[in-house]
Formats: C-alpha cells, structure tokens, sequence
C-alpha cells in the first residue's frame, strides 16, 4: 500500500539542488575533491596524448569552469562568493603554471592560465543561468 506524500513535504529537486542550504555541503566537499584532481593531473607526466593540437587548452577552459559552478554552488548566492570563487581559481591556476614551471616532464603557459580564465568566466555564467532557472522552476519538476 503506498502512502500518499504531503506535498509541503516534497522537495523542490531543481531548487534544492542548486540553491537550497542543504545541499551546500555536498557541493563543499565535491569541490576540494575536484581541486586536488586537477592538481594531480597537472603535476602527473603528460605521456602521450592523442594529438589533437590545443586540446589542453579546451580542457583547462572545461575544468575551471566547472570548478567555478561547483565552487560557487557551496556558498551563499552573492557577489562576494561569485568573487571570491573567481579570484581563488585564478589564483590556483597561477599556482598550478608556477609549479609545472618547475617540473621537468611539465612547463608553464600563459594560455592555459588564460584559458582558465575563460573558463571562471564561463562557469559563472552558467552558474547564473543555473540560479535564475532554479528560482523559477516548479517545485517537484527538473
């Protein structure tokens, strides 16, 4: 026999998801996780990679701007989170290119800490297309 559920009680999937306080936590510590990964990926031997000629700087852009949606999913919606979520992954992608410059089977480059700020750029936008499609979203749909 199924019980029906109050509908009080239901929760709005979308909005939970991307803006209610309890599902912060799960973004906080998916976030760290994927910043020691994409440190362990930028400090491991490159090997051989298939080919494709500026392929890494399509990944940088991907990685962070995934990091940035993910980083600013963990805080509270404001400008100063969206901030200092930016400011923080620059500053990690600086010290990603610092430490490569050091390693014999890596080196630095300026593109690619360009194109992680392109993709914090982009990782906010899509971080607010998230947001605004998430306050408008009916509970119970996704």
């Amino acid at each position: 026999m199924t019980v029906a559920s109050d509908p009080r009680r239901e929760p709005r999937r979308a909005r939970d998801l991307f803006v209610h306080e309890r599902w912060r936590l799960l973004w906080r510590i998916v976030f760290p996780l994927l910043l020691a990964t994409g440190a362990w990926l930028a400090f491991r031997d490159p090997g051989q990679g298939p080919g494709i000629p500026h392929l890494d700087k399509v990944l940088h852009l991907g990685a962070f701007a995934s990091l940035a949606v993910v980083g600013t999913l963990g805080w509270p919606a404001t400008r100063t989170t969206r901030f200092g979520v930016a400011l923080f992954l620059f500053g990690y992608g600086l010290w990603i290119e610092w430490v490569q410059s050091g390693l014999p089977q890596r080196q630095a480059d300026a593109f690619d800490l360009a194109a992680n700020t392109v993709g914090i750029a982009l990782g906010l936008i899509t971080w607010h297309l998230i947001a605004a499609w998430a306050r408008r979203a009916p509970a119970g749909r996704l």
